[in-house]
């Protein structure tokens, strides 16, 4: 399932109070800061509060244990000639994680948000990339709460450009990028 949507931060935060409150999920950073560990976020502030750092990475992970087995934090080897000396980053990994991307104003347009999840049949295909199997993630689970994710974001869009929703807050921007 891949879900693009249109949100600015007033947005994001009844998300991710939604994501946290209602559909009880955990939150972690897709990949850590250079040389650091995975963050949780347990308040939507806290995430609202990453978005406007200027972090690196604002794509999240989302993982209940309803869902099946999380991953262990992998941990990614870096060249430090093409990355500033840095040799090391994580990686939260796991096959029946749901995946939320807030999208970001940049030169004047707002970039799209994103929610995504395996589907039992990609996560086999992928299978071999992943510490835990296909087999070991509950798939109606991991469906149940990425619908009621993407339900929950489009009762809040107020319309729509080029078929892709457009949230309260974000409906005032007018410029957008896909």
């Amino acid at each position: 399932m891949t879900f693009d949507f249109f949100a600015l931060p007033e947005d994001q935060m009844a998300i991710a109070n939604y994501v946290l409150t209602q559909l009880k999920l955990r939150v972690f950073d897709l990949y850590s800061a250079y040389e650091s560990e995975i963050v949780e976020y347990v308040s939507a502030e806290t995430i609202i509060q990453k978005l406007n750092s200027g972090s690196v990475s604002t794509t999240f992970q989302l993982w209940s244990p309803a869902l099946g087995p999380f991953s262990d934090f992998q941990k990614i080897q870096l060249d430090p000639k093409r990355c500033k000396g840095h040799t090391f980053r994580y990686s939260a990994m796991g096959l029946g994680l749901l995946q939320l991307y807030f999208g970001e104003m940049a030169k004047g347009f707002l970039h799209k948000s994103h929610i995504s999840h395996f589907s039992e049949k990609q996560a086999k295909a992928y299978a071999h990339n992943f510490i835990h199997g296909a087999n070991e993630w509950n798939w109606d689970e991991v469906t149940r709460l990425g619908r009621s994710l993407r339900t929950f974001i489009r009762k809040k869009a107020v319309t729509q450009w080029n078929g892709y929703d457009v949230l309260q807050s974000a409906s005032l921007v007018g410029n957008y990028a896909v």
